[in-house]
């Protein structure tokens, strides 16, 4: 599917530039690819398995290191090319454990060939980043069991400009992975360049190329940035409001407010709006989270009230957009669906 969408383009400005080869619609999942090293969060330790992710009730422990589970036989067997680098030495500093950056360089070592084409901070990293990389091949050294191994620090600096985050169904962090997954979220006409936004978009322009600058060694000059260059005070506190009313929803939710947890949804889905484009994930989470409550609020009250049709409405939009997002099969989108469904047939 890639070969026929996108066609990939080398330059010393961009690495590997992606630029369309017909017009893309949105939703269109131009790459997906198995992550070629990857580690799972320490808080999922001992929930999920190292190898495939899956969140499972029943995982067998490694019994050498006690530090990596898996669902069975077989994840352990296909993880043992990277966790063998790592088990003897987690096994050694017992009781004490690796942090997730010592084990995913650990890792990537043993995935040294497959990462070996890949763009690194090497010679472009600020003394400050090649200070915290040096620190962190150290520690990674601890569990190879050697005093030095230079492929360490060369993983090192390629994780650092081509990690990304993997999170699950409810978009939590579950773990780092050097992947390359792509899906389209806006129209993109024929011969358009795609980028990937890396970083969160509701963040101030100045923020976001210091961050970018920082990890992933280029200044971005992008459409969006040039826009908001010099707006860092409007846009900031923008994200302080978003903050607010994120953690105002949490706590109204965990204190069973849905009248004011409601309220909060709206004021968040109109923020989102402002600051996003339409099938942004964030978006289509905002939205069916507020078409939740309008569900509930209107199957409490009155089934021909307003509410109801509110809540069709939210639900609408967020399937739509979490459909682009995710993809028809993803967890969420079917939670979303059902959700809709329900609202529908309560509809006098």
């Amino acid at each position: 599917m890639a070969e026929m969408l996108i066609n990939i383009v080398r330059d010393e400005r961009y690495g590997r530039g992606w630029y369309a080869t017909q017009p893309i619609k949105p939703g269109t999942e131009v790459l997906r690819e198995e992550p070629q090293v990857h580690v799972i969060s320490r808080s999922q330790r001992g929930k999920r398995c190292d190898w495939c992710l899956r969140n499972a009730e029943h995982l067998t422990r490694c019994t050498r290191c006690l530090c990596a589970w898996y669902c069975g036989h077989r994840c352990q067997k296909n993880d043992w090319i990277q966790h063998n680098t790592e088990c003897r030495g987690i096994a050694a500093t017992q009781p004490r454990m690796p942090t997730d950056k010592a084990r995913f360089i650990a890792r990537a070592v043993a995935r040294e060939s497959e990462i070996a084409n890949l763009s690194s901070v090497e010679g472009k990293a600020s003394p400050d980043t090649k200070q915290l990389i040096e620190d962190q091949v150290l520690e990674a050294m601890e569990l190879l069991g050697v005093a030095y191994k230079p492929s360490a620090y060369d993983a090192a600096c390629k994780i650092k400009c081509n990690a990304f985050d993997i999170y699950n169904h409810s978009s939590t962090t579950i773990g780092e992975g050097i992947y390359k997954s792509c899906i389209i979220l806006t129209d993109i006409s024929a011969d358009k360049q795609l980028f990937i936004s890396y970083i969160a978009l509701v963040e101030s322009c100045s923020h976001r190329r210091a961050c970018l600058l920082d990890h992933y060694t280029f200044e971005c000059t992008c459409v969006r940035c040039k826009r908001e260059e010099g707006n860092d005070g409007e846009v900031e506190r923008n994200m302080a409001t978003i903050k607010a009313n994120e953690q105002l929803y949490n706590t109204q939710i965990e204190n069973n407010d849905k009248a004011g947890a409601m309220e909060t949804a709206l004021n968040l889905v109109a923020l989102y709006r402002c600051s996003l484009f339409t099938h942004h994930p964030a978006q289509g989470l905002a939205l069916f989270r507020l078409g939740k409550l309008q569900k509930q609020a209107a199957l409490q009250q009155d089934k021909s009230g307003a509410t109801l049709t509110f809540a069709i409405g939210s639900l609408t939009t967020a399937v739509q957009a979490l459909q682009i997002c995710f993809g028809p099969d993803h967890p969420l989108t079917k939670e979303a669906v059902l959700e809709l469904q329900e609202a529908e047939e309560e509809t006098p």
